[in-house]
């Protein structure tokens, strides 16, 4: 009889809650230099926040420090423009790898998991090339003092992890980005097609 896997994701725990404390205060000003390269970016004149309310009221931190196959954590990231200027939001998730899937699966209603399985309402979700790494644009502009909806409000470890699949740290890195509404050319799309032109007008 197979023990069943614990993964203890303390550290990866710290992570998340880092990438999403590092990009609190992300400053976007478009057409000017970039000003670090720690998840703050100048490309225009906007401020965002993001946020994971249920995480950081500790619920997720204190699921996550011990978790099993199977078992899921509170993880809530959304968007609060704090600047005045209205911006285009985007949100990158990355997802850690085994054995070519992904380790975690997310869930907007903390029953259902998987890719499909998020805030169709406010976002849409674009896979890219690289595994496990999603892109989700929110599809309205946000304006200041507005904050999006969350994009999902759960993930949950792999049900499927076999004894000698053990890790013992992992994280799952959120990162957000904006671009100002106003001098983008978006070429008159409108909702997530607008952001992700906007995105490509500003070179990211």
């Amino acid at each position: 009889m197979k023990k069943s896997v614990i993964t203890k994701i303390l550290v990866g725990a710290c992570s998340m809650a880092l990438v999403a404390a590092v990009s609190i205060g992300a400053t976007v000003a478009y057409l000017t230099s970039q000003d670090n390269a720690d998840n703050v970016f100048t490309i225009g004149n906007v401020t965002i926040d993001l946020q994971e309310p249920g995480w950081d009221a500790n619920l997720g931190a204190s699921s996550a420090l011990d978790i099993e196959p199977g078992m899921s954590t509170e993880k809530d990231p959304q968007v609060k423009n704090v600047g005045k200027n209205d911006a285009y939001i985007r949100v990158k998730v990355s997802i850690p790898q085994l054995k070519g899937e992904d380790l975690f699966q997310y869930s907007v209603n903390g029953t259902d998991f998987g890719k499909e399985y998020y805030n169709t309402t406010d976002w849409v979700m674009e896979e890219t090339a690289e595994p496990g790494v999603y892109y989700f644009y929110y599809n309205k502009i946000l304006a200041p003092t507005q904050t999006t909806g969350k994009i999902f409000n759960h993930v949950k470890l792999d049900a499927a992890l076999a004894i000698e699949d053990t890790i013992e740290e992992t994280n799952i890195e959120v990162y957000a980005e904006a671009v100002q509404t106003k001098g983008i050319d978006v070429g008159g799309k409108t909702g997530a097609e607008a952001a992700k032109a906007a995105f490509v007008a500003a070179g990211l």
